[in-house]
């Protein structure tokens, strides 16, 4: 990690300490709008963290998920969402359906509606 990304991460990390609710919550929203661009600046600004934080976990946790399911069926996998993209890529050829949090947050239909949520690899 070259030194002028050290400085980014220890003042982006440091900063984070000091940072309101409000703009995280921006950021959050920012982030659900184009999940795209931002992991783009996030690689541009920190290219080693981006590398090491999301896409070598990626592969990581595809196998893991790859081994499991080979082993002992449907799983359940609760990953953040920077992370989804890179897993469906990784895991191509098998069927995996999302669900995002934003999904389960929203109230169900109807005054006695439940919710039931699967995941098949």
């Amino acid at each position: 990690m070259s030194l002028r990304e050290r400085i980014r991460l220890l003042t982006s990390a440091l900063g984070a300490f000091f940072t309101r609710k409000e703009k995280v919550e921006a950021e959050l929203q920012r982030f659900y709008r184009d999940e795209q661009s931002f992991l783009s600046e996030f690689a541009a600004e920190l290219p080693t963290a981006k590398r090491i934080l999301i896409d070598e976990r990626d592969v990581a946790m595809a196998r893991t998920l790859r081994q499991i399911v080979e082993s002992r069926g449907d799983v359940v996998a609760v990953v953040g969402e920077g992370h989804v993209e890179g897993l469906l890529r990784n895991l191509t050829g098998v069927p995996v359906q999302v669900v995002h949090l934003e999904q389960l947050r929203s109230a169900p239909a109807g005054p006695n509606a439940s919710v039931n949520v699967s995941v098949h690899l």
